[in-house]
């Protein structure tokens, strides 16, 4: 969790990070069983391990107490159900050391099995591009077009866009998306005026130069005149 500037606090919507370092013994965890289990952190070739439990949560999902005393919250919600905070770094030291137990508490708070992939299929679309607008054309529904899911990507009059994964996604049929770039008028008026003050700055800066160099040139004349006369 990255360092809040204005509090010195490592803060992520609203959830704050606190270091903690455990040097003899690690705090026991516990799995949606029941069953409880103690990491040891010198198997993975550490003496000290370093991490950060979790403080600020409206929810806190598993709390562990270290030396009988202390209570820290490991794993935490807040605002936004879908994400889950998650302290001790257990990920990483699932890859230092493959823990059975730590394999069933990290499946249970991430809600997924360890190697299953979502069913998917490749079925063919058409996509036309033009200046100002993309057609796609699909004889499924439900298709990820691949197509990243821009701002500036505006569904038809009565149709909506609907995206998955920052990815632009189509029912059977033809979908329309126009190219809207925001404040399009404003930035081309800045840019032609940006244009016209450098062509009138260049103008004045090589007329400047020309008129110098008359100048010196007479100067010079001048000089020549007077050393001949002497």
């Amino acid at each position: 969790i990255p360092m809040n500037k204005l509090s010195g606090k490592a803060e992520l919507l609203g959830v704050y990070a606190q270091f903690v370092a455990f040097t003899e013994k690690f705090p026991v965890m516990s799995t949606n069983n029941g069953s409880q289990f103690k990491l040891d952190f010198k198997t993975a070739g550490y003496a000290v391990w370093n991490t950060v439990y979790l403080s600020g949560a409206a929810e806190r999902v598993r709390e562990a107490y270290y030396d009988n005393v202390t209570s820290l919250t490991y794993v935490a919600r807040h605002e936004n159900p879908n994400i889950t905070f998650l302290g001790f770094n257990p990920v990483y030291y699932y890859h230092e050391d493959r823990t059975p137990q730590l394999l069933t508490f990290l499946n249970e708070v991430f809600e997924e099995e360890p190697g299953v992939i979502c069913e998917s299929e490749i079925v063919p679309i058409e996509i036309i591009y033009e200046h100002d607008k993309i057609t796609i054309h699909s004889e499924r529904d439900d298709v990820s077009t691949g197509l990243a899911n821009l701002d500036c990507f505006v569904a038809a009059e009565g149709e909506e866009k609907v995206a998955r994964n920052n990815l632009v996604v189509v029912d059977s049929g033809t979908t329309v998306l126009y190219v809207e770039y925001a404040d399009f008028t404003l930035g081309a008026a800045a840019s032609i005026i940006g244009i016209l003050g450098s062509v009138v700055f260049w103008f004045a800066l090589f007329r400047n130069k020309g008129g110098k160099k008359d100048e010196m040139a007479g100067t010079c004349g001048s000089i020549n005149d007077y050393a001949v006369n002497t």
